[in-house]
């Protein structure tokens, strides 16, 4: 029976190394742990101070030129390591190295690593001592330098590549991007062991890269096939003789099970049909389903000689992007419109610039099926949730997982300049009902296109996708953040790409079995031929219209967007934070040079980022102290952040969902995460989870129109029709009221169709005062079983003001959001 023995929990050690050194020196070893990393033993020691505190990154700097030297040491009686048998094997794995370096055991260099995305094991069957100690040691090299010592190696030339924060090695180096330094994170390049590592005692035969996948699926659910697949390690040595794979499974009162017999060349195949199976949904559509399931490997006497156990939930996936329809387009997108900055946000309204004369174009959807119903997406984007990876433990990861459940967030898009998370991740995941949109690891620049990258390139993207398409969760593959865009916007022919459009497309179609859906980057007008990959007729794209609430957020309101993937602003975390990363003196005035670095700029690159905060802060109200700044600013963003959805939400199907930027932050700073850094709500959490609810009132105004309309609208994610009532107030908050005064209520009985989106009442508004009045929605469904509240107002300032009402009343749930 093959059996997995943790190394990360032995005694570890690790010796700093100044460039000057040829070998190490043991009187310069400090205690490690791992997992974790270089930086964090650092700091444990006192050789440095806390990286995240005010400026103190600077002063880590050093640290990466340094080389690093880890070792443990244990013997085989410690750990239970037995001496293999004929056909069995040892394995060495590592899960996790962060970069460039090498394994060494009882002085045998196993071999190199230079790859942080992908795991690393070496056969030590031959090099393990089973009766004395063993040696094992890990050297970690600088970064910068190896990444020149292997471009030069290898002839892989980046001068002449693009890439955000000019740096030439970070797209050479298949390193987490954001750690050379990015608008939400710093420079920090130091690596170590990030995670577990694991000594595996193989068996004669193994049960090897189990997968599986639904061959189909009834859409009366009463009848499911599913097939599981896998291999066998050491299938022909002599004493295997016949073997045989069974399998069964079991959720809540159902079961299933088969057995197949393993093929000469190793392989097998299981096929269950299954009557009434419990089905895996996405949150509130369902109960996330998963079979408890158990592989067992048998030989011809009816020996164990190997098992294995997973979860398995029932369901299928896919996105529908066939044209249907064809549109009108009087729009152009990209560096064409000229108002175009970071994708379209920053200077207007960019989303409609008129064409002479317009086009008729086909409408490619974007539509995510889950068995068979549409599911929009209410989403959120996924940044490592540390810029010290090894930091990231379940207790924050599982605490910002509930934050999205209780957000009625059911898709989390993993941003391509993190890493691969942890499996818990994903198992999590699978246990909520939280879909997942992969994004492989490039990330806003153009790429290597040698030889020698592309073969690390293939490497990798075979282990992530071996490693992860197991997971009921996984509900699309992305293959990088922004390369089309890039290309696209420098005259390049992106479609040509030999990783988005070759390596990623070849290994999934090997690979993955269940055949997800692969959107080869983003923003990506795939599967259309458009060359703009930001057009708005298919594939996704960006709005970053919470950062400009002028003119009522014009450039949310004229959205016409397929799918939205990324869009939201900055907003500065809680008091209670900010002390904990920034002394009292630098916080204010607010754009001191070290709230500068902790709001988007580096040294060596200043986004401006912070600027567009206190801007689109300044247009609620010019906040004369810090506490002040935090509530305007998170009210900002909240409030964006509900324009944004709502919008997306009322054009629902001809949308097909929204990933919000971002559910977290990845170090302590003031960024667009619905958490902070240290896992404390901003006020958009509240202002998401209401906007998010399945059953949602909002309401709009046409920007295109002559009149000044406003249009209450209701929408239903779940699949069940829904009656209630529908209460309207329509109140002035005039200059130097103490209370609103209430123009118009009115109350009416309405239907909303199952996973739809209707307009349910126009309100003229001729009448009003549009700088004073204000909307107040609540729906109330029979029974209470759903109810939603919002306002509404025609000016962003007369909804800071009523907000500011209403907090004072503690009658709304958006005013409890700041309370609390």
């Amino acid at each position: 029976m093959s059996r997995s023995i943790d190394l990360s929990h032995l005694s570890w050690q690790v010796t700093p190394c100044p460039p000057t050194a040829l070998t190490p020196d043991p009187k310069n070893a400090i205690d490690a742990v791992v997992p974790g990393g270089i930086l964090l033993d650092l700091e444990r020691a006192g050789k440095i101070e806390d990286p995240f505190y005010a400026e103190n990154f600077r002063a880590c700097a050093w640290a990466d030129k340094w080389t690093y030297w880890y070792e443990c040491r244990f013997t085989a009686s410690q750990l239970e390591i037995t001496s293999p048998k004929r056909g069995q094997k040892r394995e060495l794995l590592f899960e996790g190295i962060d970069t460039f370096g090498e394994v060494w055991l009882n002085g045998n260099r196993l071999g190199q690593v230079q790859n942080m995305f992908r795991r690393h094991g070496f056969d030590v069957t031959e090099q393990l001592d089973y009766r004395g100690e063993n040696i094992l040691q890990i050297r970690i090299d600088p970064v910068i330098e190896s990444t020149q010592k292997w471009c030069e190696e290898n002839n892989v030339d980046c001068s002449k590549k693009w890439m955000s924060f000019d740096i030439q090695e970070r797209i050479a180096a298949r390193k987490m991007q954001m750690s050379y330094g990015w608008d939400n994170s710093p420079h920090l390049l130091t690596g170590g062991i990030f995670r577990p590592v694991q000594l595996i005692q193989h068996n004669a035969c193994a049960l090897k890269e189990i997968h599986w996948h639904v061959k189909s699926l009834e859409p009366t659910a009463q009848k499911a096939v599913l097939c599981v697949q896998c291999s066998i390690e050491n299938s022909q040595t002599p004493q295997a003789g016949q073997r045989t794979v069974q399998i069964q499974g079991n959720c809540r009162d159902h079961q299933f099970a088969g057995e197949a017999q393993v093929g000469r060349d190793g392989l097998w195949e299981v096929t269950v049909e299954m009557e009434k199976p419990y089905l895996w949904w996405p949150t509130t559509l369902g109960d996330p389903d998963q079979y408890q399931t158990q592989v067992t490997l048998i030989d011809d006497a009816g020996k164990l000689m190997d098992e294995s156990e997973f979860k398995i939930g029932i369901r299928t996936l896919e996105i529908i992007t066939t044209p249907a329809v064809k549109q009108l387009v009087s729009q152009v997108t990209g560096r064409q419109a000229k108002t175009l900055e970071m994708d379209g946000g920053d200077t207007g309204a960019w989303s409609h610039v008129p064409l002479d004369p317009p086009e008729l174009r086909d409408v490619y959807p974007f539509h995510l099926m889950v068995n068979g119903v549409h599911v929009f997406i209410r989403g959120v984007d996924w940044q490592t949730p540390d810029a010290i990876p090894g930091r990231v433990n379940q207790e924050q990861v599982k605490g910002l997982l509930d934050a999205a459940i209780w957000a009625n967030v059911n898709l989390i898009r993993l941003w391509g300049g993190g890493t691969v998370e942890p499996d818990y991740f994903y198992e999590m995941c699978s246990e909520m009902g939280l879909l997942v949109w992969q994004d492989f690891h490039f990330a806003c620049g153009q790429y290597p296109d040698e030889q020698a990258f592309l073969d690390e390139v293939q490497i990798e993207a075979v282990d992530i996708v071996k490693r992860l398409r197991h997971h009921t969760c996984l509900a699309c593959w992305c293959g990088d953040n922004e390369s089309d865009m890039i290309d696209f916007d420098r005259g390049i022919d992106y479609t040509a790409n030999p990783i988005n459009r070759g390596i990623l497309l070849k290994t999934l179609g090997e690979h993955d079995s269940q055949k997800r859906y692969y959107h080869p980057s983003s923003p990506s007008s795939f599967p259309s031929d458009d060359p703009d990959p930001r057009q708005s007729c298919a594939g996704d794209r960006r709005n970053w219209g919470p950062w400009h609430p002028d003119n009522n957020y014009e450039h949310i309101r004229k959205d016409i967007s397929r799918v939205i993937s990324e869009g939201g602003m900055y907003a500065w975390p809680s008091r209670q934070t900010m002390d904990s990363f920034m002394p009292r003196e630098l916080q204010w005035p607010a754009d001191t040079k070290t709230a500068r670095l902790h709001g988007g700029d580096l040294d060596f690159f200043d986004r401006g980022f912070l600027e567009m905060t206190l801007c689109a802060g300044r247009f609620f109200e010019d906040a004369q102290d810090l506490d002040r700044l935090i509530e305007v600013s998170q009210f900002a963003q909240g409030w964006g952040y509900k324009m944004l959805i709502e919008r997306c939400r009322q054009r629902k199907p001809e949308c097909g969902g929204l990933n919000l930027w971002k559910l977290n932050d990845a170090w302590p700073c003031i960024d667009a995460g619905l958490l902070d850094y240290n896992l404390v709500p901003r006020m958009s959490l509240q202002m998401v989870r209401d906007a998010y609810a399945p059953v949602a009132v909002s309401m709009s105004q046409d920007l295109n129109a002559e009149g000044h309309d406003a249009f209450v609208w209701l929408v239903n994610d779940l699949l069940l029709p829904m009656k209630g009532k529908l209460t309207l107030e329509v109140v002035t908050l005039a200059e130097g009221q103490a209370l609103p005064s209430v123009v118009l209520a009115q109350e009416l009985q309405v239907q909303i169709p199952a996973n739809r989106s209707v307009c349910a009442l126009t309100i003229s508004t001729e009448a009003f005062d549009l700088e004073t009045t204000v909307l107040c929605a609540h729906f109330e469904a029979d029974g209470a079983a759903h109810h939603s509240e919002t306002f509404y107002t025609f000016a962003p300032v007369t909804a800071w003001r009523y907000w500011q009402y209403l907090q004072s009343a503690t009658k709304s749930s958006i005013a409890s959001a700041a309370l609390s």
